[in-house]
């Protein structure tokens, strides 16, 4: 398993002495920090990043998740189910239901505010939809004229979440996030 908790961090802060990480130097990494998690990524072994627990997935919980990358039998049908199951094991997860820790990745974001709280308020929470207005917003008041534009996001893979999505994919996110959608008042994806 590999890690790199300090990779963002300003001063490299893992990796005394050093100026760069996976070949990407600090000054590269502050320019496009898509790198650096690009370089991350090729050094793992991709979509088996949580191999131990991808493998559980398939055993116990019967998921249809392909053993490394999907290959010609996995469809979008196939990633529909591999994902309605996922968001099941979740809600049973975040329930203290399985065996399996909690992880970061899909913790509720409630939980996570709370788990921040613990050590700081925070100032500001925004949503994804208000990202770049309230940005600009915080720019402005401390004095910065233009912020740099926001990076696109991954796109999502195999299969667009829009090409999957649907009222059973609603269902079984909502139910395993229902204390999220109670707290930020979350509406049906794309709504």
């Amino acid at each position: 398993m590999n890690c790199w908790g300090e990779a963002y961090n300003p001063h490299f802060t893992g990796h005394t002495g050093k100026d760069e990480l996976l070949g990407i130097t600090k000054a590269q990494r502050e320019k496009n920090p898509m790198a650096l998690l690009e370089a991350m990524k090729a050094a793992t072994d991709g979509p088996q990043a949580f191999s131990e627990i991808a493998q559980t997935l398939r055993s116990t919980y019967k998921l249809p998740l392909p053993d490394g990358a999907p290959g010609k039998g996995y469809d979008l049908e196939t990633h529909r189910a591999a994902f309605i199951g996922f968001a099941e094991f979740v809600k049973g997860n975040l329930g203290g239901q399985t065996s399996i820790r909690v992880d970061p990745a899909w913790s509720t974001q409630s939980e996570t505010l709370q788990g921040i709280s613990q050590f700081g308020l925070p100032d500001l929470v925004i949503r994804e939809e208000d990202l770049a207005g309230d940005l600009a917003h915080m720019g402005a008041a401390v004095g910065l004229k233009k912020l740099p534009s926001l990076p696109d996001g991954l796109p999502d893979q195999p299969f667009a979440l829009k090409d999957i999505y649907n009222e059973a994919v609603e269902a079984a996110v909502k139910a395993a996030y229902q204390r999220d959608y109670m707290m930020f008042g979350y509406k049906p994806w794309g709504k």
